[in-house]
């Protein structure tokens, strides 16, 4: 049951984390994830105080769908869990749920510009806006960040 249950939460988490690969082109900043984990600020992906609410409400919401429609007889029903007769539908519901979900915020709420690669996003809208500069220890005097310890030759 306990295997199920993470199963179950984290295939929402999967789909937010593939979508965004797949909007993105398949482009991502490196330096920029790094900058929470090298004690800075700012970057493209700073969002609003470095959460993302589009796809945290995606992956919270499809997986309280998920868990609702889960059913593992003996052990665990959900709340809607006996909707498909005895079927737990609750893993291939929560995924799906995820992109319709994700999709649409995207479509509702775009993302800045800078979020994506040179050739920008592929189904959703952005959003003009400046990238917010990084700040902080090891970042360099025009925002970007500094080499990392032990890089280069």
């Amino acid at each position: 049951m306990f295997a199920t249950m993470i199963i179950t939460c984290t295939t929402p988490w999967m789909g937010v984390m593939m979508l965004g690969f797949y909007t993105g082109r398949g482009w991502y900043d490196p330096d920029a994830l790094q900058v929470f984990d090298c004690r800075r600020r700012g970057g493209r992906y700073r969002f609003t105080h470095c959460w993302n609410g589009r796809g945290m409400t995606a992956w919270w919401v499809s997986a309280v769908v998920g868990v609702l429609f889960t059913d593992i007889p003996g052990q665990f029903v959900g709340p809607l869990g006996d909707r498909a007769h005895g079927v737990g539908i609750g893993l291939p519901l929560s995924p799906a749920v995820t992109a319709v979900l994700l999709l649409a915020l995207l479509r509702i709420f775009p993302e800045p510009r800078a979020a994506y690669g040179p050739r920008g996003a592929r189904p959703a809208r952005t959003v003009k806006a400046p990238v917010p500069p990084i700040t902080g220890p090891g970042a360099g005097p025009d925002g970007a960040p500094a080499a990392l310890v032990g890089e280069g030759g």
